[in-house]
């Protein structure tokens, strides 16, 4: 199999030339913005018609999942390269976010949104 490899960015100083930095169209950090997205808008958007700040899921039995986009990937802040480890772990993260809404509005019941 053949795997591309990253191309370099453009270097900005000397440093860059030994470590060079990689393109990437997400930010490397961690925000949260491949869960969250990355702007407020976005944000909204995943959080849908649920409650107390929780990110919206699809109930399905006892089962909750990611909702999905039109272009049947799950709706999150970073879709591209999609693959089922990576739906995994944005579903747990999901979920981990949705378990501490409840619970801060259980201990904050006067909290909005």
């Amino acid at each position: 199999m053949k795997i591309p490899r990253s191309k370099a960015d453009k270097p900005l100083s000397k440093l860059d030339e030994t470590s060079p930095g990689y393109k990437n169209t997400q930010t490397s950090w961690w925000d949260a913005s491949q869960l969250y997205g990355e702007t407020e808008d976005i944000t909204c958007t995943l959080r849908g018609v649920a409650i107390n700040g929780k990110l919206a899921m699809v109930q399905k039995r006892s089962e909750q999942f990611l909702p999905r986009a039109a272009n049947g990937l799950p709706s999150v802040g970073f879709s591209q390269n999609w693959w089922l480890g990576l739906e995994l772990m944005h579903t747990l993260f999901a979920l981990e976010h949705n378990a501490i809404c409840d619970k801060l509005h259980e201990i904050n019941p006067d909290w909005e949104r």
